[in-house]
């Protein structure tokens, strides 16, 4: 049988078959629900088995989680064509589904479910530091003056830090000083951490200090502040904080269609500008003109 497409509540009995063994059945109960597919396993053919008693798939999956080890898209189709989110070094990414060269999952840390290449993925392992510097060099040896070999941008996983104050990585070595234990402590304000992003270009799906896109600048400050976020914008602006009242205040969230921005104060914000290619401060009065973005769509106030 196709999967709907839907889900609700489901009835779950269990027969003997003729062998001994037992197989599940299961019923649909109460009233269906839409899938969002951005961040529920579920397609016509294929579902996380986790998601079993809510959504009726002709064959489950159970996940097998892997670890990110080249930073690069999450597509929302098998194509690898239109890009959903991002993927950061070390980050867990439970997979579902090989076909060739792509897997199909669901990015843990984000919540996102698309498609990676499998040459992304690595065995499973224990990350349990998160890059806090905008970037971080990873140096040929344990000292400061060592050569640059590569950087890894805010948001990236590590592994744990050595005696020495030196994360080892296969490739080189970074120094913990640029790094903070994952999750992050909760901090109230991350308006800060938006400011320090200034400049960052703008990225496709991106959400780590290499680039971002609107609502990625939003996951990946609140995240860096120890805030737990939905990853896109139409879900930030339905559930993150309350909704706020009165004139602009430091923090407010502001959602357009299809745009958002963080409020500095009452007059001004700081977005990720897809024209100008770059996470910008400007007015918010110019934001929403006709030729931009349109009215305010809503407002959300996020508190530690």
């Amino acid at each position: 049988m196709q999967s709907s497409g839907i889900s609700s509540p489901a009835n779950i009995s269990t027969t003997t078959t003729a062998n001994g063994q037992t197989r599940s059945r299961f019923a649909l109960s109460g009233r269906s629900a839409h899938i969002d597919s951005r961040i529920q396993a579920a397609r016509r053919d294929l579902a996380d088995v986790r998601l079993a008693d809510r959504v009726f798939a002709p064959h489950y999956a159970a996940p097998i989680a892997h670890v990110v080890t080249a930073r690069g898209p999450l597509y929302a189709d098998k194509q690898c064509s239109d890009i959903l989110s991002e993927c950061l070094i070390g980050e867990r990414f439970d997979v579902l589904e090989i076909v060739g060269d792509v897997c199909w999952g669901i990015n843990c840390v984000d919540g996102a479910v698309g498609y990676i290449y499998r040459s992304q993925l690595g065995a499973a392992a224990k990350c349990p530091l998160i890059v806090t510097a905008l970037q971080t060099a990873v140096r040929a040896k344990p000292a400061t003056g060592a050569a640059a070999l590569d950087t890894l941008p805010m948001g990236t996983r590590l592994p744990a830090a050595d005696a020495s104050g030196w994360i080892p990585l296969g490739k080189g070595f970074v120094s913990a000083e640029d790094a903070a234990p994952c999750p992050v402590s909760k901090s109230g304000d991350f308006v800060a951490i938006v400011e320090a992003l200034l400049g960052v270009p703008f990225v496709p799906g991106g959400r780590s200090g290499a680039g971002v896109s609107h609502d990625g600048l939003i996951f990946l400050s609140l995240m860096m502040a120890g805030i737990v976020a939905p990853r896109f914008a139409d879900l930030q602006a339905e559930s993150l904080g309350d909704e706020a009242q009165g004139s602009e205040r430091r923090g407010d969230l502001l959602f357009f269609d299809g745009h958002a921005a963080i409020a500095l104060d009452s007059d001004h914000a700081i977005h990720c500008d897809p024209v100008r290619g770059a996470v910008v401060r400007e007015p918010i009065a110019g934001l929403s003109g006709p030729d931009r973005f349109g009215p305010v769509t809503a407002r959300r106030r996020v508190t530690a």
